[in-house]
């Protein structure tokens, strides 16, 4: 094999696998589209101690960023513990709003105290796969 047709297929190798890696970028990500999807989902069901919508969530938003800046975007200053999240990990913040209530219970024969209504939920999913990595709901 001559040495011209040598450097021809190392060239034709080399620039396969530049653009292998140049097709990676985004589409490694769920699309904003999905992680709407898969939050309205969440929404509408009910969580532990949350109910799930009472009205159609509205006004609903999704950011990809990273999963320290939707902390601080949130203002949440709970560490995460040893769970499987880098602080640089890739996330969707979803935020809506609407009507949810708490279902946390109550010790049997305790009157039920008055509930204030949540009207404002983030959650954070993994921008890779789509999971729940933690929600919030505030009044």
């Amino acid at each position: 094999m001559s040495m011209l047709m040598r450097c021809t297929i190392l060239a034709i190798l080399a620039l396969l696998l530049i653009g292998c890696a140049a097709v990676r970028g985004d589409e490694q990500f769920i699309t904003r589209e999905e992680a709407i999807d898969i939050a309205l989902q969440i929404a509408r069901a009910p969580q532990p101690e949350l109910s799930g919508s009472l009205t159609e969530p509205t006004n609903v938003q999704a950011e990809r960023m990273r999963l320290i800046d939707a902390l601080r975007r949130l203002d949440e200053t709970t560490e995460l513990g040893a769970g499987p999240y880098d602080k640089e990990t890739m996330v969707w913040l979803v935020t809506m709003e609407g009507t949810w209530m708490s279902e946390f219970p109550h010790q049997p024969g305790a009157p039920e105290p008055e509930q204030e209504p949540y009207r404002h939920w983030a959650i954070v999913l993994d921008a890779t796969s789509g999971t729940t990595i933690m929600g919030l709901a505030r009044p």
